[in-house]
């Protein structure tokens, strides 16, 4: 597992984060990473401390395009274009040394980018529940995932995994400082072969619905910076996987037993 993108987990403390952990909107637009609209530690939950028993990991997250290709991912200050997606779900064991059964951490995000009478938007919006214990949970869980392989090491280079899996959080608990009440959902499901030793996707991946707050901007010419607008509600789709899952260059998935002093 890398931190090189700061997209899927950051150790904290000894720690593991699960959720987008990944750098800030800044001031006159985002800074020049591969995935750069979200704020550091969006939507992060510390769960797991540090132990050497093995918890499931499933993860799959990457950029694509309508049209398939790496045309919608452009250079700064725009970064994207319109018919840019982006999918992420990352679910995290709860019972030690099991590699299938309920998760201790879901996180799912959508985002899009589309143009409407002649100005280029962005949107995303995601959900996180979990539970680690009293005192470090939140939202509500449902469902199972889990590493289907035999074999459900780092090195494995076609690991089965699978998710099916909800989660419901507070919107507070997201990054906005003043959200709007209530609570933001999503599912993700499907099936992914993964090879883990270059943490990336090979077949199959995951469907992902967002409901809930959906966080806006748009892109201003004259500026060349992105504008945030209010939030709404609604939902948002994507998925991850799929043929093109690496054309833009941010895939990242695998599927894979580790402890939490294993990552990153």
């Amino acid at each position: 597992m890398t931190i090189g993108r700061a997209i899927i987990v950051a150790i904290l403390g000894g720690c593991l984060c699960l959720g987008t952990c990944r750098p800030g909107l800044a001031a006159g637009g985002p800074p020049g990473s591969e995935h750069p609209f979200r704020p550091e530690s969006t939507g992060a939950a510390t769960i797991h401390t540090n132990t050497p028993a093995l918890y499931y990991d499933v993860e799959s997250s990457n950029s694509y395009c309508d049209g398939r290709g790496s045309y919608c991912h452009v250079g700064a200050p725009q970064y994207v274009t319109s018919g840019y997606h982006y999918g992420e779900v990352d679910v995290y064991g709860a019972n030690p040394n099991q590699s299938f059964g309920v998760p201790a951490n879901v996180y799912v995000d959508c985002d899009r980018a589309f143009e409407q009478d002649g100005t280029l938007y962005y949107q995303f919006a995601y959900a996180l529940a979990y539970d680690d214990g009293p005192g470090n949970s939140s939202g509500t869980l449902l469902g199972f995932a889990g590493v289907l392989s035999s074999d459900a090491s780092e090195e494995n280079t076609a690991a089965r995994s699978i998710a099916v899996v909800g989660a419901t959080g507070p919107t507070s608990m997201n990054y906005d400082s003043n959200p709007p009440n209530g609570y933001d959902s999503g599912t993700a499901f499907g099936v992914q072969i993964t090879d883990n030793s270059q943490d990336l996707p090979a077949s199959g991946g995951l469907r992902i619905t967002v409901t809930g707050t959906i966080y806006n901007q748009h892109y201003d010419t004259t500026s060349q910076e992105w504008i945030t607008d209010s939030p709404t509600t609604g939902t948002l789709s994507c998925f991850t996987g799929g043929q093109d899952a690496n054309a833009v260059g941010d895939a990242y998935a695998e599927g894979e037993m580790e402890t939490s002093s294993s990552n990153p």
